[in-house]
């Protein structure tokens, strides 16, 4: 899947250098490869690790990620939530259903417009997220120590632009996938 991206990385930078590679820009093309295979691996044991979240507390992947998304935002609004994981409002009405009965989440009337209701996560979850992550967190904790504040920013920078990179091409293959045709 990301080959494209190391082939897309490496036509960019030769139509944008002379003929004769230097020393820099061959550093600079390993560090792009290195990049790429690291993020990817990144992403599988974060995916490992929210399945093994997931399995813990006895939801789906779906019902997961929504769990997710309303945990991130402290609280959100059953088609806000629908719009966030591009599922129907009653597929989302069911996803929150069943993470009602189960105790993760709870419908509350928003304080500012009383006709808005809100879907927020509860302790009973957190206490599971606890178990789960915060261990995690204090080996993260002790390795973020380890970087500069420059570091961290570029971190940061990176995440922040891939998120809006990733959103935005998941969006351009959802239409992709809306225009497909279906096989004879």
């Amino acid at each position: 899947m990301s080959n494209e991206l190391e082939r897309a990385v490496r036509r960019s930078r030769e139509t944008r250098q002379a003929p004769e590679a230097t020393r820099s820009s061959k550093r600079r093309d390993q560090l792009l490869q290195d990049l790429i295979q690291a993020n990817r691996a990144y992403q599988i044991a974060v995916d490992k690790m929210d399945d093994a979240f997931f399995r813990l507390i006895g939801v789906n992947p779906t019902d997961g990620r929504c769990l997710d998304i309303i945990d991130l935002t402290g609280g959100i609004s059953a088609g806000e939530l629908a719009r966030a994981v591009d599922l129907s409002p009653a597929a989302v009405t069911s996803v929150i259903d069943r993470l009602e009965e189960m105790g993760f989440v709870k419908r509350a009337r928003d304080p500012e417009d009383r006709r808005r209701v809100i879907v927020q996560p509860t302790d009973e979850v957190a206490r599971y997220a606890e178990q789960a992550y915060m261990p995690m967190a204090a080996d993260g904790a002790k390795l973020v120590e380890e970087l500069s504040d420059k570091e961290l920013e570029a971190v940061v920078r990176f995440l922040r632009i891939g998120t809006e990179l990733n959103e935005r091409h998941a969006q351009r293959v959802r239409g992709l996938a809306a225009r497909k045709a279906p096989a004879a």
